[in-house]
């Protein structure tokens, strides 16, 4: 279960700021610019520390599955898997990058999808 719950907490991570941009892109008098950065950085600090805190959790689950399978049966050469790499993580004070730099990464699209809609007010009208 951790599994799936850090799987959708990164997932979460580069959905918000698509969302936000949505609200933004459907109500921007009520959704200000101000608003979309702060709540992604808010949001993305925060699905980015759950997900460090249950990735954590799941590799010391699969260690203790795997220690306990070991002293029960243990046959010849079968050693528990020792994870060779050390996950790098984010500071904390860093955190908040990822759904930042995702939302820059989105402003093009926005920025088009604005142009199309402002094209077609003026086409109406």
């Amino acid at each position: 279960m951790s599994t799936v719950l850090s799987n959708l907490s990164a997932a979460f991570v580069l959905g918000t700021p698509f969302l936000l941009l949505l609200f933004r892109f459907c109500w921007p008098k009520y959704f200000p610019w101000w608003a979309v950065v702060l709540l992604t950085a808010c949001a993305s600090w925060a699905l980015y520390d759950a997900q460090v805190h249950l990735r954590d959790g799941v590799l010391l689950d699969e260690q203790a599955r795997c220690l306990a399978a070991a002293a029960g049966d243990r046959p010849p050469g079968r050693d528990c898997p020792i994870p060779l790499v050390d996950y790098w993580e984010l500071p904390a004070y860093l955190r908040w990058t990822p759904g930042v730099t995702w939302l820059v990464l989105l402003l093009p699209i926005y920025g088009a999808a604005h142009f199309v809609r402002r094209r077609r007010q003026a086409n109406a009208v």
